[in-house]
C-alpha cells in the first residue's frame, strides 16, 4: 500500500506543472475560444529564461521565478497582441489556431538559433533532504513546486474572482456581445488571458528546470500532457485544469512503477482518447463556455 501511495506521491511533482500549463490552456479558450498551440513553447521559453536568470545573473531561486514569471506575461502580452489580436474579430478560429501554430514554430526557431539543440542544467536549486511523512517519503522538490504552484493559482483564482479586471475577464468570456454593451475592453481581456496564459507556462518552466534539463523541444511533449489535462479536467474549467493536471502526473507516475516508462505516454494519450469518446466534456463539463 505504501509503495502505491509513494508512486502516487511522485507524480504530484509533474502533475502540478500539468496543472499550470492546462491551466492556461483553460484561460485562453475561455477567452478567445482557441486552443493555443504555442502553450508548450512559451514554457520552454520560460524555462530557458529561468536559466539565463540563475546561471548567468546568478539569481537564486524565489527571483528567478517572480522575474521569469513576470518576463513570460509580457512576452505572452506581445504575442497577442502582434500575432494574434490583428483582424482576430473576422478571422475564423482556424485561423487563429494556425497563428498559435506559427508562434510555437517561431519560438522553437529562435530559441535553436540562440542556444541549440544542446541540454543545459539548472543549478541544483530544489535539492534537500526528503521529509518523512507517515512512512512516505516526501521529496524536497515536490514541497517547492507544491507550494509554488499553489500560491500561483490562488492568486490567480483571487484576481479572477476579486478584481475588477478579472470580473471584466469572466464576463467577456461568458458572453462577449453583452460585455462589449456594458463597456467592458473585451480585446484587453483576450490580451490579458493570453499573457496569463504565458506566464503560467513560464513558471512551469522554471520550477521543472532543475529537475529536468532545458533543451530546445522540451515543451512539445508537456504542451501535449498539459493540453490532455485540460480536455480531462473540462476545457475551460480552472478547477478541473488543476484535477486533470495531477491526474496525468500520477496515471504518468503509476504507468512508469507498475508498467513501463516506454508506455506512459501511449497510456496518458489513450486514457485521453476514452475521454473524448466517453466525456468529451471533460470531469468539469462547461458547457457554458461553448456560447459566442
Amino acid at each position: 500500500m505504501n509503495t502505491l501511495a509513494q508512486q502516487i506521491l511522485g507524480g504530484l511533482t509533474t502533475g502540478f506543472i500539468y496543472a499550470l500549463l492546462a491551466l492556461g490552456f483553460s484561460l485562453v479558450y475561455q477567452s478567445m475560444r482557441l486552443i493555443n498551440f504555442a502553450q508548450g513553447d512559451l514554457f520552454m521559453a520560460g524555462a530557458f529564461i529561468g536559466y539565463l536568470l540563475a546561471v548567468k545573473v546568478h539569481l537564486p531561486f524565489l527571483p528567478v521565478l517572480v522575474l521569469t514569471v513576470t518576463l513570460c506575461f509580457f512576452l505572452g502580452l506581445a504575442i497577442e497582441r502582434l500575432t494574434l489580436a490583428p483582424r482576430s474579430r473576422t478571422a475564423s478560429g482556424v485561423n487563429l489556431m494556425i497563428r498559435t501554430i506559427g508562434v510555437s514554430v517561431f519560438l522553437q526557431g529562435s530559441t535553436l538559433l540562440l542556444f541549440g539543440t544542446e541540454e543545459y542544467r539548472f543549478p541544483d536549486q530544489l535539492s534537500g533532504e526528503p521529509i518523512l511523512f507517515g512512512g512516505l517519503v516526501v521529496s524536497r522538490s515536490l514541497v517547492i513546486v507544491g507550494t509554488a504552484s499553489l500560491a500561483l493559482m490562488l492568486v490567480l483564482w483571487a484576481f479572477l474572482k476579486y478584481t475588477a479586471l478579472g470580473t471584466a475577464m469572466r464576463a467577456a468570456s461568458q458572453d462577449r456581445t453583452g460585455a462589449e454593451m456594458i463597456g467592458i475592453d473585451v480585446p484587453r481581456t483576450r490580451s490579458l488571458a493570453y499573457a496569463l496564459s504565458a506566464a503560467l507556462a513560464g513558471a512551469g518552466g522554471v520550477l521543472i528546470g532543475p529537475l529536468w534539463y532545458v533543451h530546445q523541444s522540451m515543451g512539445v511533449m508537456i504542451g501535449l500532457k498539459g493540453f490532455t489535462a485540460a480536455v480531462i479536467g473540462g476545457m475551460g474549467s480552472m478547477p478541473g485544469a488543476i484535477v486533470g493536471g495531477l491526474c496525468v502526473g500520477m496515471i504518468e507516475n503509476l504507468s512508469t512503477g507498475y508498467v513501463s516508462s516506454t508506455w506512459k505516454d501511449a497510456i496518458v494519450f489513450g486514457i485521453l482518447l476514452i475521454m473524448l469518446s466517453v466525456r468529451p466534456d471533460g470531469i468539469f463539463r462547461m458547457r457554458s463556455a461553448e456560447r459566442a
